[in-house]
């Protein structure tokens, strides 16, 4: 599918969308209006990388579409408006535990979490096969990225307590993953992200092999699994 040709996509479904939409409603739009599969995971990255997202600076699209509202949220630019927001408007934008007691829905925190993990200098890199919503036969992988290392990391969201049972399942998934053929990688960790831990996976996680857990706050950091807490 050529690049091109989904951008210009994008950008005929956005102009008829009014106000704020995410990119989801974009993919919607795009089903909805053409036969052909365009890939949502597609649609998704050209999204961002017509914006000023901060995962946009991980592709190689020069072409601006949308403002970044935050929270998953976009709006299309005006004819002469300049992505350079005024230094005002950057030091009113709420901060991370600001946005997150105002966010519910679990698409929108993961919207959040990306959006975390693409402001730290860190070393996690969006995986240039597919960084976002991966699907496995064990179940879906919510973002995936590449350390400084090469390797691979899965990261999923838990939005309720987590427990054993989600560090098992997300080891399936890294088995299913080991056996992509588009994950070049000698190594594949895994982080849960949820809110809270069961004392059972608080005891044993550290024993738990390729899996670390990270309480969702303000402090949150995301570092390599292979590096020590």
């Amino acid at each position: 599918m050529d690049r091109e040709e989904i951008i210009s996509k994008v950008e005929e479904v956005s102009s008829k969308l009014n106000g704020e939409f995410t990119a989801g409603k974009v993919i919607d739009k795009i089903n909805s209006e053409f036969e052909e599969d365009y890939g949502s995971t597609k649609v998704r990255n050209i999204v961002i990388a017509c914006s000023d997202h901060p995962s946009s600076k991980f592709h190689d699209i020069e072409k601006k579409l949308f403002k970044y509202l935050g929270k998953g949220k976009y709006r299309v630019l005006g004819e002469k408006e300049d992505l350079n927001e005024p230094e005002a408007t950057k030091k009113n934008e709420p901060s991370f535990k600001e946005k997150l007691k105002e966010t519910k829905p679990k698409n929108e925190i993961i919207d959040l979490i990306e959006e975390k993990i693409n402001t730290l200098k860190g070393n996690l890199t969006p995986h240039p096969w597919q960084s976002r919503d991966v699907n496995t036969i064990t179940g879906q992988i919510d973002l995936l990225y590449k350390d400084k290392e090469g390797n691979t990391i899965a990261i999923d969201y838990i939005d309720k307590k987590a427990g054993i049972d989600k560090a098992k399942e997300m080891q399936e998934k890294i088995k299913r993953l080991q056996k992509n053929k588009w994950i070049e990688s000698d190594e594949i960790k895994g982080i849960l992200i949820c809110k809270n831990l069961s004392n059972e996976l608080k005891n044993r996680i550290t024993k738990i092999k390729d899996i670390k857990c990270k309480k969702l706050n303000i402090s949150i950091e995301f570092e390599s699994p292979n590096q020590n807490s």
